[in-house]
């Protein structure tokens, strides 16, 4: 009964597809704004009424701040049209923090035609200014292809920028490229040091991974305890993978002591969170009855969900209980797992 791999280790069939929609969704738009000069503009809490005059004046403070006020809806409606162009201008001006933003809303099409060309463009203006939310994404771009030519060894490069400005996401993918021999020379150690450089930092994939290693003795001593540490860290967190990964140490006695109800407790919530190793993990305890009050229709309901998204072990031990139930326990596992679905869809 393995760990299943971290979001910056293995499972990078979807990591690096997924990495630069999670850390959109972190708002990097929002990234460093050490680089703004000073200006009269003054605070972000500059009104509308003020920022205008100011910014059609060629103020580069105030086009970056009215810029983002558009961009977030921040005391206005959001206008993503009105942001680029703002963006435009400071970016223009040779304002990094503009660059990259205006980089990303190409990348997204959001207030302009999507434009991975554009967005390279952009991103590469600020990457070159030392902007370390821009190094990171135009690593990823190299890394996706997207823009650019593919090329792992220009990704490499442009990620180890921005890993060390100290930005824990550009350093937990820096350490799994270092880990895969991606653009860089493998190498367990360094992946291992990058990876606690950005766990340090309280980044939970970061932790997961840097716990697995410790776990499985990749590029650091074998130590399950201090890798049940970190894997604790992340799934304290909400990590999912983490809260599954500390579930199945749980069952497994592996850095803690065995315990099927607090593996139980943590499947449970990397299942509710919609993660299929879990939720067939925490069919089988229902089954058994570890950790919990045997319940076979509940089996059957988490041995279903973790069928629909590919689980094929789920499915087969889904069908041969579905096998046994009766008529009724059928019909309320299938409302069970109904109900389970639209409030997932529907929060």
């Amino acid at each position: 009964m393995p760990l299943i791999e971290s979001s910056a280790g293995a499972t990078v069939r979807a990591f690096r597809a997924l990495l630069l929609l999670f850390w959109l969704a972190l708002g990097c738009r929002a990234g460093p704004r050490d680089d703004r000069p000073a200006s009269a503009a003054g605070t972000r809490k500059s009104s509308l009424a003020e920022l205008i005059p100011l910014a059609e004046r060629g103020d580069v403070e105030a086009q970056l701040l009215l810029a983002e006020t558009y961009d977030a809806g921040r005391d206005v409606p959001e206008d993503k049209a009105r942001a680029a162009k703002w963006y435009r201008l400071a970016a223009e001006q040779g304002n990094a923090s503009a660059a990259k933003n205006l980089g990303l809303l190409y990348l997204e099409g959001r207030g302009v035609p999507e434009d991975a060309a554009e967005a390279v463009k952009w991103l590469r203006s600020a990457a070159l200014q030392g902007n370390a939310a821009a190094q990171f994404s135009l690593g990823l771009m190299y890394l996706e292809g997207r823009g650019v030519p593919r090329d792992e060894r220009e990704a490499a490069n442009f990620v180890r920028l921005a890993a060390e400005q100290g930005l824990p996401v550009a350093e937990t993918t820096l350490a799994s490229m270092y880990s895969k021999g991606q653009g860089v020379a493998q190498d367990e150690r360094e992946a291992a040091r990058w990876l606690r450089l950005a766990a340090t930092q309280g980044f939970a994939a970061a932790q997961a991974s840097l716990g697995l290693m410790y776990t499985r003795g990749q590029g650091v001593t074998q130590d399950p305890a201090e890798g049940a540490r970190w894997v604790r860290l992340a799934a304290e967190q909400g990590l999912a993978v983490a809260q599954s990964n500390l579930g199945l140490m749980y069952l497994q006695g592996q850095g803690v002591s065995r315990h099927d109800g607090e593996a139980v407790r943590w499947l449970s919530l990397a299942a509710e969170q919609g993660l299929p190793v879990a939720q067939g993990k925490l069919g089988m305890m229902c089954e058994l009855g570890r950790g919990v009050e045997r319940d076979d229709v509940a089996a059957c309901v988490w041995y279903g969900l973790a069928a629909a998204q590919g689980e094929r072990n789920a499915e087969e031990r889904r069908d041969a209980l579905a096998a046994r139930l009766t008529p009724e326990e059928r019909q309320e596992a299938e409302a069970r797992a109904r109900a389970w679905t639209a409030r997932r869809t529907n929060p």
